[in-house]
């Protein structure tokens, strides 16, 4: 292979010659580019001319006659019409002005009627569910017991006072450790519109069916030397 000094020079004066060819005819093209942009410019530049001029003798004419108006129409483009033609335009526009103010205040009084409407369902709704409630009220001798309403536990103790119940038949029992309910397990009450009903419960201690619960209550009630305390009394 030939590496020549020579070879070496001459290729390397080549491909400098390339470059500056491509790089002035990239210039060139730069300069058309501008000189394109120049003169779409000065374009613009005389046609924006020629408009301001044709606006100004057109100024000049219709001012010189007074039958006609000057009128900026919705496009913001600006018209000269005679003073007939003036006339229906500014009644058209104030027609339509008229029109959207009174759709305007139709719309809002279409709001209030349903804003009225929607408060009234409201007072209805509350007024038919309070009509369709009532209170029950659950009294235990022993207090604190843990009331049951239709067999689910209610937050709740006696003597609880349960506010809006549905109207109807509900099951009410009460639960109290160490005690258990004298009598029936549980009460069904009709509960009425707008009225209370109250449930007792008597509940007495689990003992009191053990053998010797009645010494176990005497001696609740008696002290140490066999004597009724002061106050207490025993029935014979």
């Amino acid at each position: 292979m030939d590496d020549s000094p020579d070879k070496t020079e001459s290729s390397e004066e080549e491909i400098r010659k390339l470059a500056q060819r491509q790089i002035a005819q990239r210039e060139k093209l730069r300069e058309l580019e501008k000189q394109i942009q120049q003169d779409r410019d000065k374009a613009l530049t005389e046609v924006e001319r020629h408009r301001k001029i044709i606006e100004e003798e057109k100024r000049k004419y219709y001012e010189s006659h007074p039958d006609y108006h000057e009128f900026v129409n919705e496009m913001d483009e600006v018209e000269w019409l005679t003073t007939e033609e003036f006339q229906s335009r500014e009644q058209l526009f104030d027609d339509e002005i008229e029109e959207l103010e009174s759709g305007k205040k139709r719309a809002q009084i279409l709001l209030f009627v349903v804003f009225g409407l929607f408060l009234a369902a409201v007072v209805l709704m509350i007024a038919l569910l309070s009509e369709k409630t009532g209170t029950l009220q659950v009294i235990t001798n022993v207090k604190g017991a843990r009331v049951l309403l239709d067999s689910a536990p209610a937050e709740l103790t006696t003597d609880a006072v349960f506010a809006d119940i549905p109207v109807g038949k509900h099951v009410v029992t009460v639960q109290l450790p160490g005690y258990k309910i004298s009598g029936a397990q549980s009460q069904t009450v009709d509960v009425k519109s707008k009225e209370r009903e109250i449930v007792i419960f008597m509940l007495t201690p689990d003992f009191m069916d053990e053998p010797g619960s009645e010494d176990r209550v005497k001696s609740i009630f008696t002290d140490e030397s066999g004597q009724n305390p002061p106050g207490s009394s025993t029935r014979p």
